[in-house]
Parts: structure tokens; C-alpha cells; sequence
């Protein structure tokens, strides 16, 4: 975060000495009124160069540094949401073995079920004389 601010605060500083440096006091000409020289501070063409390439170079800096905020961001949640998924799939292979146990204790009642129904269908089909048993 210390670069980013260093490299807005660059750029701060190029574009006022760019602004500064390229301003034109003449107004149609003429100093403006109450100046009699023109002002000194005025920056030659060489340095304005300078200070636009040192612009350039801090906006590419500062673009830099945001493509990395935005790879960080991306990363931090894909491993959320990565994290998330695997919380997700180890409750559902819970839940799964859950329902794998339920429908094998239901399978066990069904044939045991189905067991006694057939024994009570050939009881009751085929019932078995009390004369013949012996």
C-alpha cells in the first residue's frame, strides 16, 4: 500500500510542476496587469519531457500495483470459495453415508418383512391338516 501511495503522490507532484511549468501567463500577448517581467519559474521544454515521462512511468507503476490488488482479490476468493466446496463435499459424503446406512436397515426390514408376509401366505393358502401332520 506504501507504493501505491508513493506513486500517487509522484504523479501529484508531476502534474502540479507539469501545470505549472506549461502555464502561460501572456493573456492576448501581454503580461498580465500589474507584471512587468514575465514570471521566472517557468520550467524549459527538456524538464516538462521529464516530468511527463516520470508520469507515464508512475501511472504504469500504479497500474501495476492495482492488476496485483486484483490477482490477490481473485486468488483470496477462489480459495474461499475452494475451501467452501470442500466443507460442502464432506458434508454431503456425510449425508451420503447417512442415507446409504438408512436404506440398508430399510432393505433388512423389507426382506424380513417380506419373509414373514410369505410365511402368512402359505399358512394361510396352504394350511396343513391336523390329521396328516402326524
Amino acid at each position: 500500500m506504501e507504493k501505491a501511495d508513493a506513486c500517487v503522490e509522484s504523479l501529484l507532484k508531476n502534474l502540479s510542476a507539469l501545470v505549472k511549468g506549461s502555464r502561460i501567463d501572456l493573456v492576448g500577448g501581454k503580461l498580465p496587469q500589474g507584471e512587468t517581467t514575465a514570471p521566472k519559474h517557468i520550467k524549459s521544454d527538456d524538464l516538462l519531457e521529464v516530468v511527463a515521462g516520470q508520469i507515464s512511468s508512475d501511472s504504469q507503476q500504479l497500474y501495476q500495483i492495482i492488476s496485483d490488488f486484483q490477482s490477490k482479490t481473485v486468488l483470496g476468493e477462489f480459495e474461499k470459495v475452494n475451501a467452501k466446496t470442500l466443507e460442502r463435499q464432506e458434508e454431503l459424503d456425510k449425508a451420503g453415508a447417512e442415507i446409504s446406512a438408512d436404506v440398508h436397515a430399510l432393505r433388512q426390514q423389507l426382506q424380513s418383512l417380506l419373509h414373514d408376509l410369505e410365511a402368512h401366505y402359505y399358512q394361510t393358502a396352504c394350511p396343513v391338516e391336523p390329521s396328516k401332520q402326524s
